[in-house]
């Protein structure tokens, strides 16, 4: 009891240190702020969510705006310096800018990671954000955007059309009344698209917008995480586009330049800046949609806000929107509408949307990083020398509402902003009206954001006279967006308590949204709890969920905190593995590592998908041919002569019989077979106690820490599967198997030697593809990780059944011995992958003995599946769906008396195999296009050894064998505690 007080006191005290290690950081330089609180720092609202954190910024900005020029604040526990002086904002923005150039998050977001966010201009840094600045300015010269217009005008007149279609004593919600109209714009103007939002309900432009702005609890989790720990902005990068997002925008930008194209449509546009781009700068499809997707966001969000933000201003102010219809009225043409010239030189319209925007300034605050350390003025007998890296904060919304600048701040007053008065320079000049930013990185789309805002304005101001309805809430009130609902108060630690629980027990309705049944999940350890406790294997976990849910075709649960789909009905998991394969031709596998992390690795088709996927199989496929496996079973023959001999010596000299670790003895086996079929080289596995090829294969197969936690950090948080890719295979376990796979072949090349094994395939694909030598390792260790450990296992768990079961050894011993008779004394190649009590004995044996509890599998589309009674399931694009191999092998209405060991089932007069594969039950290799490719090689060898061994050995099973089998609970595949200990007595 004292040792566990202990280390979670040195826990706590560790994890208050370092939340607070930086918390005297602006103390020690003498600069002024407020105290942080302990993980929330000084923007407890970033978190809480309890109020609109511009209300933070307001409340550091009146507290320390007479003391200082500068206040030191702490974003979580990261320091950054708030600026409260317009003039040294200016000095950031402008005349320093070369020390502030880049903008905070560009570090939290890359290409890899967000292909759309990370190529735009906001998100890039350096020269890489000059390039791409440059390519989008001359989309917003005063020829295209006087191009544009007339594009405009027509969505503002459809906006007209839809408000007089309302009922009129309806009031209208004006936010969504600017959103549709800014949506219709922004498309028409980047994708030659009509996004229909004033004739459907949800159109699909619209909707995607939304998702592409709304709230994401996993990128809020992601911001609070990089703001505990800064530097997992190196490892972790954030993903803001979904992948559904970034394929609608890319298609939707293909299928307007493939229409434009071919159409030969001629329209200064955006769309026809990007095009003519492209031929330029080489753009790819993704390059252009990433510049719509900038326009469309600018354009829409920030537009439709400063819009809706008028609107209420003016309905306030009635008197305002008088003289601005007035205005208005006096510039238009006879027939209502107004030219672009006109209506960008009305001096009243300008005032009223620069005070709009001066209120309800679209950004609250930039937030800068510091490239270049620079001295900054404190007070005036004081400086400070900014670091690199320390973001510095401009409170655009507390400056735009000070009295010191603006009069009567909360007054809106559009005469502020009159040409008698300096119009908005003089404002600019004093750094203090920043609704665009400012310098440089000033809002690129600025001139045809204000374009479009006024000649919307223009349509409802001339057509209708607006007033507040009693609905809005008074006074007007910023959403803070809620994700986490404190009462304002709550401490620090029930705050982060409550960001906890809401994390893991986010996804924890998803089954109930599509009607599935399934077990109730546990905080923390949803339905699979010895995936972190270790207890026990995790198959019993997939067991109890199988059993417990008998009439359930599908059986929704939880790993940790994610929603995966166990497929129970036979049917289904056909439909899963073959006929809707094309829905689910992904393993579970193949998202989390790349060609960069894990080069070997990612070569293997099991963790490929899609045309990679297929390419990779097609290389692979002909080095399993029956006639390469027949010319390779030489191999397995000298290598057998090496177990018989090594088996013998083991034995003990008074009873000559050797006690072996069956799983040790196969390893060595295929270790040796696989070498040589695939390296050409001898591993000695039997001469050397600890060969470095084996070593090397228990690397590959034996995950290590830092992998196991890797794991578990996906099955926590699976998106940052997105944006990080895991290394699986050490790094000197990779460039192992380069070097060898290199010397085989310079060897090979040099001797010119000419062997009809695995490598003598990758030699000849070599020359038709010109694959690198790491494509050659990637397809050699693919071959070794599966003809070494799963076929080893399956061989110790075919020796054990034998060796429990003593009649069915000395019936297969006589079928050896017959077929030996027949051949001359040799077993053919063809008798021996021919053997009809074999083939049983094996298939008996991998059912009873399933190398793994479940296959997994990726919905790749959205797909619904349809069960027993036409049931209906859905199965969302990303879950892991997965199928109980394990439990189905031991269901009694798939397979009588299950628990009995019972060759038989699988004969000829029963069906063999291929009844129960037909039904759905049997896969030890998978099924449908994605079964498992080296399984012919894999059963050749087993089947060798098998010969190999009855022919010279009887087997029994040695009291050091742990009997039931518990599975070992710190492997993956299925294999005892202990192991399994065997005798091998010779045949007299």
């Amino acid at each position: 009891m004292l040792l566990t007080v202990t280390l979670l006191v040195t826990a706590l005290t560790f994890v208050y240190v370092y939340l607070a290690w930086y918390s005297n950081y602006w103390t020690k330089r003498n600069v002024p702020g407020p105290t942080p609180r302990l993980l929330l720092g000084n923007f407890p609202s970033f978190i809480l969510r309890n109020r609109p954190f511009v209300e933070d910024f307001q409340d550091i900005y009146d507290k320390f705006r007479s003391k200082a020029n500068v206040v030191g604040v702490f974003n979580n526990r990261q320091p950054a310096l708030l600026v409260l002086k317009p003039e040294l904002m200016k000095d950031v923005l402008i005349k320093n800018f070369k020390h502030f150039q880049d903008n905070e998050f560009a570090d939290s977001i890359s290409k890899e990671s967000d292909p759309i966010f990370g190529r735009n201009p906001f998100m890039l840094k350096g020269e890489e954000w000059k390039e791409k600045r440059a390519e989008v300015t001359p989309a917003f010269t005063t020829l295209r955007m006087k191009s544009l217009f007339p594009f405009v005008e027509d969505v503002a007149h459809r906006m007209k059309q839809y408000i007089s279609q309302q009922k009129s004593q309806e009031p209208i919600e004006t936010r969504e009344l600017c959103a549709k109209y800014t949506t219709d714009v922004v498309s028409s103007c980047i994708f030659a698209a009509d996004a229909q939002s004033f004739s459907k309900e949800k159109a699909e432009i619209r909707e995607m917008g939304r998702k592409l702005l709304e709230p994401n609890f996993q990128i809020l989790l992601m911001f609070i995480l990089i703001g505990v720990a800064p530097v997992l902005k190196k490892i972790i990068k954030i993903k803001f586009v979904s992948k559904e997002i970034e394929q609608f925008f890319t298609n939707l930008m293909e299928n307007a330049v493939t229409y434009r194209e071919q159409n030969n449509v001629k329209r200064v546009d955006y769309l026809e800046h990007l095009i003519s781009l492209r031929s330029k700068k080489q753009l790819t499809s993704l390059d252009m949609a990433a510049h719509g997707v900038t326009f469309f966001i600018d354009g829409f969000e920030t537009s439709s806000l400063a819009m809706a933000f008028t609107l209420y201003e003016l309905a306030k102010s009635p008197d305002c929107q008088t003289t601005l219809r007035n205005e208005l009225l006096a510039a238009s043409n006879e027939d209502g509408t107004i030219g672009y010239d006109s209506l960008l030189e009305l001096p009243y319209l300008d005032q009223v949307l620069h005070e709009a925007l001066r209120i309800w300034p679209p950004a609250a605050f930039l937030s800068k990083v510091c490239t270049v350390p620079t001295e900054v003025q404190v007070t005036e007998s004081k400086t400070v020398l900014i670091e690199r890296g320390i973001p510095v904060m401009l409170p655009v919304w507390a400056v735009h509402r000070d009295g010191e600048y603006f009069e009567e701040p909360e007054r809106f007053n559009p005469d502020r902003f009159s040409p008698a008065n300096g119009g908005t320079k003089a404002y600019r000049e004093k750094g203090c009206f920043l609704p665009f930013g400012d310098g440089p990185r000033q809002c690129l789309g600025m001139r045809f954001a204000l374009m479009q805002v006024k000649r919307g304005l223009f349509e409802v101001i001339t057509k209708y006279e607006i007033s507040i309805n009693s609905k809005t809430k008074q006074p007007l009130q910023l959403d803070p967006k809620t994700f986490i609902i404190c009462p304002l108060g709550v401490g620090t630690g029930v705050a982060f308590v409550a960001l906890v629980y809401l994390f893991l027990a986010w996804e924890f309705g998803f089954w109930q949204k599509y009607g599935i049944k399934g077990p109730k999940p546990r905080l923390l350890f949803g339905n699979i709890p010895n995936l972190l406790t270790k207890k026990r294997h995790i198959v019993y976990n997939y067991d109890a969920i199988y059993n417990d849910y008998k009439n359930e075709p599908a059986v929704g649960y939880f790993s940790i905190r994610t929603p995966q789909l166990m497929v129970r009905d036979p049917e289904l998991i056909k439909e899963v593995l073959s006929k809707s394969f094309h829905n689910f031709s992904a393993n579970d596998f193949s998202d989390t590592v790349d060609e960069k992390s894990d080069p070997l690795l990612a070569r293997n088709p099991f963790s490929l998908s899609g045309e990679k996927w297929k390419t990779r199989r097609a290389e692979i496929t002909p080095g399993f041919t029956n006639n390469r496996i027949k010319a390779m079973a030489h191999l397995m023959d000298e290598v057998c002569e090496r177990m018989a001999k090594y088996v013998k010596n083991q034995a003990n000299s008074n009873a000559g019989t050797a006690t072996l670790d069956a799983k040790e003895l196969m390893a060595k086996y295929t270790t040796d077979v696989v070498a040589s079929c695939i390296f050409a080289i001898d591993a000695q596995s039997f001469e050397r106690e600890n060969p470095e090829i084996r070593l090397m294969g228990k690397r590959i197969m034996n995950f290590n820490f830092v992998v196991q936690l890797a794991l578990l950090v996906t099955t926590f948080c699976p998106s940052v599967k997105n944006f990080y890719k895991f290394s699986f295979i050490p790094k000197d376990t990779e460039e192992f198997f380069i070097r060898i796979m290199q010397d085989a072949i310079r060897y090979r090349k040099e001797n010119k030697i000419n062997r009809t094994d695995f490598l003598d395939h990758l030699l000849q694909l070599q020359e038709r593809k010109q694959i690198t030598d790491v494509d050659i390792a990637g397809h050699g260790v693919s071959f070794f990780a599966d003809g070494f450990e799963t076929s080893s296992i399956v061989l110790t768990y075919t020796l054990y059944d034998l060796a429990k079961h003593s009649a069915i050894q000395q019936e297969l011993r006589d079928n050896i011995q017959k077929a030996k008779e027949i051949g001359g004394g040799s077993m053919s190649y063809e008798q021996l992958v021919e053997m009809p009590l074999l083939e049983q004995i094996l298939c008996e044996t991998m059912r009873i003995h399933p190398l793994i509890a479940v296959m997994s599998k990726r919905c790749t589309a959205d797909t619904t599946l349809v069960g027993p009674k036409d049931r209906k399931i859905f199965v969302k694009k990303g879950t892991t769906v997965v199928l109980p191999y394990y439990s189905i092998s031991f269901d009694p209405e798939h397979f009588p008396d299950p628990q009995k060991y019972d060759p038989s089932r699988f004969s000829a007069d029963n069906g063999g195999s291929k009844l129960y594969r037909e039904r759905g039950v049997y896969f030890p290799f998978g099924d449908g296009p994605r079964m498992c490719l080296g399984m012919r090689f894999a059963l050749t060898q087993v089947k060798r050894a098998i010969v190999e061994i009855l022919e010279r050995f009887s087997i029994s099973v040695n009291s050091k064998t742990i009997e039931p089998f518990e599975m070992d609970p710190e492997q993956f595949m299925l294999m005892p505690k202990g192991s399994i200990w065997l005798d091998f007595k010779p045949v007299a």
